[in-house]
Order: C-alpha cells, then sequence, then structure tokens
C-alpha cells in the first residue's frame, strides 16, 4: 500500500496550526439533562430579578463537551437598564486563581521546578520569612514578637493556600500594619492590585511577617500572586505575555487579560453594590481602573473575562488537560491539582492545587448520586465548578461586591438535579 496518503498527512498537519476547539451546542435529551431543571432555573433567575436580589447574571451549563444552556438574564448595568449578554466582559477577581494555577503547573511539566522546592529558590525574597506570635505579657496585655518561620516557604505551600501570607485588613489586625506600610493591600472597587511591579511586590511582600508558620493550615491570601511571579521567573515572559501564549491563544480565551482596551470597553460594564435596597454603581466601565494595563499583574485576582472564555477554559480541565487538539496539561497532572494538598479531617477544608474540592449531591431519586465537583469563585459572584464523573461544568457571572451566593445556592441544587445518569 502506498505510505503517500500518511506522509500527505503529516504535511498538512505540520503546515496547519492547531485551532481552539469550538464548544458546540446540543440538545438537552443528547447531553441527558431534565429540560424541566432549566426551567425550574430560568424561573428562579427571573424571581430573583424581579425582586432585585440580583441585577443580572449570565448562566453557562456544559456536559459532554457540549453546550447544554448559555444565556443572558437581567441587566449588565442596574442604573441604565443596559441588557445583559453572554460576551459582556466581567471582573473575575478570585476565579483568576485556576488559571494561573494551570499555567504554573504547565512549567512545572517540564521540569521548572518541584512543588516541594524553596519559593526562595526562585523569589529570594522569601528566604528568610518571620512568624507574627502574640501572647501575653505580665500585666495581660497583648504582646507580639516575631519568630523565624520553622521551615521554607516550599511551591505546594503557594498553591495550596498554607504559606500563612493574607491578604491584609483590619480582620487581621495586628500583621494587617504590616501590609499596609509595605503597599501591599488591594484598592479600589474593592479589590484592584497594589500600584507596583511584581517584582518590587515580592519584595515588599517579603517583609510582611506570616500569620503562621509554612504548612500549618490553610490561609487565603496573595499567594497565587507569588506564582504569577514564579511563571515570570520560570519562563522569562512577563505573566500576561506567557497566559497569552500558552493558554489564552490556545484555547481561544479571546477576551481574558488584565485590562480592556478600548475597543471592548461597550461590553464592559460597572460592579455593583446595593444601599437601602437600591443597586448602585462602585464604578462605571469608563472611570475604571481596568481600562489601563496594571503595573502589578495579579494571578490571584486581577483577570477580566467572559462566560465563553471561561467555559472554554474549565471544559478543558474537565477534558483532562486537552481541547481538541490542543493540549494545556497531562492528564495526570489535572488529577494532581485534582487532589486535596490538605490535611484530611472530618469535614475540613480540602483544596488541590488552586481548586477547591466540595462534594454535592447530583441527580434525582432513585439516581442519586454524590460526586466531587472542583470549583472556586470570585470577589464579584462569580462562581464555577467542574465535575469530571458528571462530564459537566456549570458557570455564573454576576457583578456585585462583596460577593454573595444568593444565586449560587438555590440554582446549582436545581440544575444538579436534572441531571440523568451518564450512558453511552
Amino acid at each position: 500500500m502506498s505510505r503517500l496518503p500518511w506522509i500527505l498527512g503529516l504535511v498538512l498537519a505540520a503546515s496547519c496550526p492547531a485551532r481552539p476547539a469550538e464548544l458546540l451546542t446540543a440538545p438537552l435529551k443528547d447531553l441527558q439533562i431534565n429540560p424541566d431543571a432549566i426551567g425550574r432555573a430560568e424561573a428562579l433567575i427571573a424571581e430573583q430579578i424581579r425582586q432585585q436580589k440580583i441585577a443580572g447574571v449570565s448562566v453557562c451549563v456544559l456536559r459532554k463537551g457540549r453546550i447544554a444552556h448559555m444565556k443572558a438574564y437581567g441587566y449588565r448595568d442596574a442604573l441604565s437598564k443596559l441588557p445583559a449578554r453572554v460576551d459582556d466582559i466581567v471582573r473575575i477577581y478570585s476565579m483568576s486563581k485556576p488559571i494561573v494555577s494551570v499555567a504554573a503547573m504547565q512549567l512545572w511539566e517540564r521540569g521548572h521546578f518541584q512543588l516541594d522546592d524553596p519559593i526562595a529558590d526562585y523569589i529570594p525574597a522569601f528566604r528568610h520569612m518571620k512568624v507574627l506570635k502574640t501572647d501575653k505579657d505580665a500585666a495581660g496585655q497583648p504582646r507580639h514578637r516575631f519568630v523565624p518561620a520553622r521551615r521554607q516557604i516550599t511551591v505546594r505551600d503557594v498553591f495550596r493556600h498554607t504559606t500563612g501570607i493574607a491578604y491584609g485588613g483590619k480582620l487581621i489586625e495586628p500583621v494587617n500594619r504590616f501590609y499596609e506600610d509595605n503597599q501591599v493591600v488591594y484598592w479600589y472597587e474593592g479589590m484592584y492590585p497594589p500600584k507596583c511591579s511584581l517584582l518590587d511586590g515580592m519584595t515588599r511582600l517579603g517583609r510582611v511577617p506570616l500569620l503562621h508558620h509554612p504548612g500549618e493550615k490553610f490561609t487565603y491570601g496573595l499567594n497565587v500572586d507569588i506564582l504569577g511571579r514564579l511563571i515570570e521567573v520560570c519562563s522569562g515572559q512577563q505573566l500576561s505575555a506567557y497566559l497569552q501564549e500558552h493558554l489564552f491563544k490556545p484555547l481561544g480565551m479571546v477576551d481574558t487579560a488584565f485590562h480592556v482596551p478600548d475597543s471592548k470597553l461597550s461590553r464592559f460594564g460597572p460592579v455593583h453594590d446595593k444601599k437601602n435596597g437600591a443597586f448602585y454603581r462602585i464604578s462605571s466601565a469608563h472611570s475604571s481602573p481596568y481600562r489601563h494595563p496594571p503595573q502589578w499583574e495579579s494571578g490571584g485576582g486581577g483577570l477580566v473575562s467572559t462566560i465563553i472564555d471561561y467555559a472554554r477554559f474549565c471544559q478543558a480541565v474537565a477534558n483532562g488537560g486537552r481541547a481538541g487538539t490542543q493540549r494545556i496539561l497531562d492528564a495526570a497532572t489535572i488529577r494532581l491539582m485534582f487532589t486535596n494538598q490538605l490535611p484530611s479531617k472530618p469535614d475540613s477544608r480540602r483544596f488541590g492545587l488552586g481548586f477547591g474540592l466540595v462534594d454535592h449531591e447530583f441527580g434525582s431519586k432513585p439516581d442519586r448520586r454524590r460526586r466531587t465537583a472542583y470549583r472556586w469563585g470570585g470577589y464579584a459572584s462569580t462562581k464555577f465548578h467542574i465535575v469530571p464523573d458528571e462530564q459537566f461544568v456549570l458557570i455564573t457571572m454576576r457583578q456585585r461586591v462583596p460577593g454573595d451566593s444568593v444565586c449560587w445556592d438555590k440554582l446549582f441544587p436545581i440544575i444538579h438535579a436534572g441531571l440523568k445518569p451518564l450512558s453511552n
């Protein structure tokens, strides 16, 4: 048999660059989702908008690699009554963390670092960390002192938030003043990165005492911002450039970035809060600092995106790191990221390498079953989870700070109940 067709195939594959996989729509019946669940979910959303519990929300349901439901409801801007759209650009805040964690694990796969390496081997500012200890003096008054950290902060600590580094804020006095004195506190619109470069920011952060010894417990904080700097050190690229080349372009995430250019400003709405029962704008699109590239590219909370972009990311993760002909991570690496990295205790938090782990009920009797969802959320009420055992992804996007789960808590169980057991 002639080898010519096989050789031509190789030539064509080499000459045609891989393209991002398209997310296609399929009927609910084919995806084994009860249409009544979607109907009930839409009725819930309509009622929440009518009662002004939410201004608007976009919802994406994926199953078996296809779009089962994607729709925007209510308003992008609650004051001007501009309708929400699925291509709205939104602040995803802490939903930046899974993206940057995946990017960092690409470099782990290539051997640039090991998980139990000291982070100071790559960012020397964290070599000699101190831990703030509080006890009482002879008069019974609080006394603060500093002790050397028992061990080095590891890369694994950074992924799983066990460094002892927090976000700063009045709830963590007295260490908060060190964040403020070193100007590594988020500001504006509820959360926006400090006004310094990542390189300078790591030097400043290295002067802030830890809340506890590395590895002792989970403390949510600036850890994935540290991962962002690790990516820069290992790749030799600015974080935004690395993400664009190795994640956003391969996955077709065309609107995900650290700022919103003027050409896309019409799709970028305000972030809301409520006062006396009425929505108001914390910041409009035209006055937002997101109009300009930030000095500190925050891997932990600085990205904007759309629900379709984030769906592309989630589906690639759900597929074991593959999107069409593109592969962003090996399936074994995804499984590692989904493995709990914290001490296992009854009812304790579980967290992998960039994803929280939470069990949920799916389906209805007699087919009810319990599955693990890999998830996280953002400060402006954006949330997602990935459930590989159900070949299922669910995402909601809103723009309300501080974040609340009024939509998530009621919406997700409705859709979960509508998932029929998978069959071939």
